[in-house]
């Protein structure tokens, strides 16, 4: 065989591989457009907008290598971005962090909510229309790296990402900051004066805002000590109440699911993981219902009414009938979410006169359980909730969603991670 022979043959074996590699890559193409088609079609045919990518987003091997369609979004502007970030780490040079829902909530802002950004994640300034940035979200949750340095990082109104840490008690031991300022000159020591979350070495109680309030006259109006004290500001809480370690609560659903099936149990871990993920998977989630967990949770009134509509769980709460508060530590309430001064001022004064209306009706010989219907909204409670896997699985797809109200989502979001880390076969699909 001559050299231009071969030659000749070798350059139609490449063509051929290049026609080949070129049709295998238009079909794929082909079945991408379909199925995004196809996910568009199911969006205007799901109630809400929810779309079938939505739904595979929690699972992330199910989208294509190449995803490119992040953008498409339910009624609320949730996208399948926003669902992914609930779940996953996005990678490291995921381009729509700034992508917005109809609410202002981006794409980074759940991420930084939920602590899935990526480890060398340094996009911190992203932020919404109102200039609230993934970094004022991380830090509101406790989420920012140890080597951050960006605090004095403002939203629209000037209110830096030190001040989210200050509010939340996440500041660094450390932080030295603290005369940084919004516009109208409310200082990070004054909101961290504001909740209780002043560190001990604190001495700079001269620092005034323009109304020329200072720290020490913040802590002296709203954080009085002994008698005077009027009532404290608490946080949201959730606490997992183990009953079973994972290895056991996964025994007890492989056992009741082998029943089923009249199958042996696994030999090791791995492939009782996979019979469980299996059984998910295929929606045979009754045998879910035989592992039970509990929460204590502590929020407000008003989230307590809506939690306490699953039927299908247990609940034990705190009963403001027979509990009295009239000692300034049992006087919880529970701030609502993006109050800030102003506004956040006001609400403290109306927490206040509630203390007072409350206690004059206590000092009047009123009974608590008519006392208490001055109580705010925002009182603190502390509830005991009891449910199986199943219900547990549902409450937190139902109450994690955009739809919910953003402090039954801070709830069940702290929930959700906690059943995660304990137990990752039965909830990392959520």
């Amino acid at each position: 065989m001559t050299k231009r022979v071969a030659k000749t043959l070798t350059a139609k074996v490449l063509r051929k591989q290049y026609l080949y590699n070129k049709l295998v890559t238009d079909k794929r193409r082909a079945i991408f457009q379909a199925r995004r088609q196809r996910a568009l079609e199911v969006s205007n045919m799901v109630e809400g907008g929810w779309s079938q990518f939505h739904i595979e987003a929690t699972k992330w091997r199910k989208l294509p290598k190449k995803f490119s369609a992040w953008d498409i979004a339910n009624d609320d502007g949730w996208t399948v971005a926003h669902e992914a970030a609930m779940s996953w780490v996005l990678p490291d040079d995921f381009p729509f962090w700034g992508l917005a829902d109809n609410h202002g909530v981006i794409v980074g802002h759940v991420a930084a909510r939920q602590g899935t950004l990526p480890f060398d994640f340094n996009q911190w300034a992203i932020a919404n229309e109102a200039g609230w940035s993934i970094a004022h979200e991380a830090a509101k949750y406790g989420n920012l790296p140890m080597d951050f340095e960006l605090w004095d990082l403002a939203d629209n109104r000037g209110r830096a990402v030190a001040h989210s840490a200050a509010r939340s008690g996440h500041l660094p031991p450390d932080f030295n900051q603290w005369a940084l300022a919004d516009y109208a000159g409310w200082t990070v020591a004054h909101e961290a004066a504001l909740h209780g979350n002043l560190p001990d070495y604190f001495n700079q109680w001269a620092l005034a805002d323009v109304y020329e309030e200072t720290v020490a006259d913040v802590l002296a109006h709203y954080n009085l000590k002994g008698e005077d004290k009027a009532m404290i500001v608490v946080s949201q809480s959730a606490k997992l109440l183990v009953h079973l370690n994972a290895e056991q609560m996964y025994a007890l659903i492989e056992a009741a699911g082998r029943v089923c099936y009249q199958s042996p149990m696994s030999t090791n871990p791995d492939a009782q993981e996979k019979f469980i993920r299996g059984l998910i998977g295929r929606g045979h989630h009754s045998v879910l219902e035989h592992g039970v967990l509990g929460f204590k949770f502590v929020t407000d009134r008003g989230v307590m009414a809506e939690l306490t509509r699953h039927r299908l769980a247990s609940f034990s709460v705190e009963s403001t009938r027979y509990c009295r508060y009239e000692d300034p530590d049992s006087f919880k309430v529970i701030c609502p979410f993006e109050l800030a001064s102003p506004e956040y001022n006001s609400w403290l004064d109306a927490m206040n006169n509630s203390k007072k209306a409350y206690d004059a009706f206590l000092k009047a010989g009123v009974p608590p359980q008519i006392a208490r219907s001055v109580l705010p909204q925002c009182f603190a409670t502390t509830i005991y909730m009891t449910a199986n896997v199943r219900e547990w699985r549902h409450v937190f797809a139902l109450r994690t969603s955009s739809a919910a109200h953003p402090q039954m989502r801070e709830l069940m979001g702290l929930a959700l991670a906690q059943a995660r880390d304990r137990y990752p076969v039965l909830f990392d699909d959520l």
